[in-house]
């Protein structure tokens, strides 16, 4: 009880601060990203909507993005916004060419990773000398974010400007993730599927959270396909009484209760094939039965207020249209900074 007084206490300081920060465009603390993801839980999303659209309509607030601007964005992303303010969920143009594709595989292959194990136990090694009872492999992300293909997909802004388009909103992009869902002789345990997020769940990863997915690697029926319930990301979808927390597992007899008319949408495609989500809708990851999956997934936010991620990273910038981005401070890559003079990419991996 202590601690959760003393988190009350921190949070009705740092809160109204982050508030004001946001007003300059700021990242907010982990007490505002808690609590807001809090009350999303106690209103059934309804308190990240309204938030959300407040953000877009306050006069001289630096997430706000201007009309003419905001008419613009959705004008070339205008269909992909509607898909996800309808739907949840949607298939959009390759983020990636087949080069860049090709490039993070390879790196993926022999990168320095996390090796998640069956029993939950996690290792250090790679991809390529993995043991047969990895059921994960989760890239180096100072590595990932060094990967000329990343840096471009970043300068390019597709997802951000979907985003913008959806929510009126300047978003915030946090660091891309990549991991390889493995094969394995083993069955999982319980405790590791829901770390592998392989159960239907939700999650926040701050106001307005959409989130980029990319499959680098060809993904059919038996590649660990995503699943997304179409719809459940609508605010009051899925009430308060069913989970005590956004992070939650919701069983299937539960998701079908809540959603009798809605199927779950599965996402297959070819190596390089995008599409995008409304990071509150549930979807869950299936264990790969006949081939591994490389995914790459990237979440960003409408604004910055709440943000899971708050910390600015120093890049080492190897793509040039990622150093003026940078260096022109664009809004969406304010988590990002160019690394001081000297500091040069991780070493090399073997």
């Amino acid at each position: 009880m202590a601690v959760n007084l003393r988190r009350v206490a921190r949070a009705t300081v740092r809160v109204p601060r982050d508030v004001a920060r946001s007003w300059r465009g700021q990242p907010s603390s982990v007490e505002t990203y808690l609590a807001l993801r809090r009350f999303h839980v106690w209103t059934s999303g309804r308190s990240t909507q309204a938030l959300t659209s407040l953000s877009a309509r306050l006069w001289g607030h630096r997430d706000a993005v201007g009309d003419q601007n905001l008419d613009a964005m959705v004008q070339q992303w205008g269909l992909e916004a509607e898909q996800l303010k309808t739907h949840g969920a949607c298939t959009i143009a390759n983020v990636f060419t087949d080069d860049e594709v090709a490039q993070l595989t390879e790196f993926a292959r022999y990168g320095p990773a996390r090796l998640v194990r069956n029993d939950g136990s996690v290792g250090s090694g790679t991809y390529q000398d993995r043991t047969d009872d990895v059921v994960a492999v989760q890239l180096d992300q100072s590595f990932v974010l060094t990967q000329p293909a990343v840096q471009a997909m970043m300068a390019r802004g597709v997802a951000a400007g979907i985003a913008t388009a959806r929510h009126g909103v300047r978003p915030t992009v946090h660091p891309p993730i990549l991991t390889w869902s493995c094969q394995s002789s083993h069955r999982s345990h319980d405790a590791t599927e829901q770390r592998l997020a392989q159960r239907f769940h939700s999650d926040f990863d701050g106001l307005g959270g959409l989130r980029l997915h990319v499959y680098l690697t060809d993904v059919d029926g038996g590649a660990a396909p995503m699943d997304y319930v179409m719809g459940s990301h609508r605010p009051g979808a899925i009430p308060k009484s069913v989970r005590s927390d956004v992070t939650d597992d919701l069983a299937r007899d539960v998701v079908n209760r809540l959603f009798p008319d809605a199927r779950a949408h599965t996402f297959t495609g070819p190596a390089g094939t995008s599409f995008m989500s409304d990071a509150n809708g549930l979807h869950r990851g299936n264990r790969p039965t006949t081939t591994d999956r490389l995914f790459l997934v990237m979440a960003l936010q409408a604004g910055s207020l709440g943000g899971a991620y708050n910390r600015v990273r120093s890049i080492p910038v190897v793509d040039p249209a990622l150093q003026v981005a940078l260096s022109c401070g664009r809004p969406d890559l304010r988590l990002f900074e160019v690394a001081p003079p000297g500091v040069t990419r991780p070493a090399t991996y073997a």
